[in-house]
């Protein structure tokens, strides 16, 4: 009774372990076919990037080559194109000219408030302060002995 009793629990023992193999085979073959299944979308992707690789530079050049040849027409069309043209130009030179004076008057404010500091300050005693301001918006504070 002993050895049927041990040589049974075995068998249990070793079917319990087949099962397992057998449920982690299952695991282990579905998670293939899902890689497989991906690896091959990934493939599929990247051959379709491919076939459009270029395509946006390709659109620009071609509405350019339109556009020119609307222009060239001499149509109303190539008028209007010529026109919002040229108010395309002189909006952007005056964003450069905005900005540039958004610059210079940035620094002017910077200096009025390193003046407006230099002139609120304590003197010190035994010295004389002068405020330089070069041409080019610098601005320096010089010591000199009284």
């Amino acid at each position: 009774g002993l050895y049927y009793l041990i040589t049974n629990q075995k068998e249990e023992m070793l079917n319990k372990e087949r099962q397992e193999a057998y449920t982690a085979r299952l695991k282990c073959d579905t998670a293939q076919a899902e890689l497989d299944a991906i690896t091959d979308e990934i493939q599929k992707t990247r051959a379709l990037i491919s076939e459009l690789s270029g395509c946006e530079e390709q659109f620009v050049k071609l509405k350019n080559e339109k556009k020119e040849a609307i222009k060239q027409s001499g149509t109303s069309d190539a008028a209007k194109i010529l026109e919002l043209e040229e108010a395309i130009a002189g909006c952007e030179n005056q964003i450069k000219e905005i900005r540039e004076a958004y610059t210079v008057g940035s620094e002017a404010l910077r200096l009025a408030d390193e003046i407006i500091r230099f002139h609120t300050q304590k003197p010190i005693a035994a010295k004389d302060k002068a405020v330089v301001i070069s041409l080019k918006g610098s601005i320096s504070v010089e010591e000199r002995a009284v």
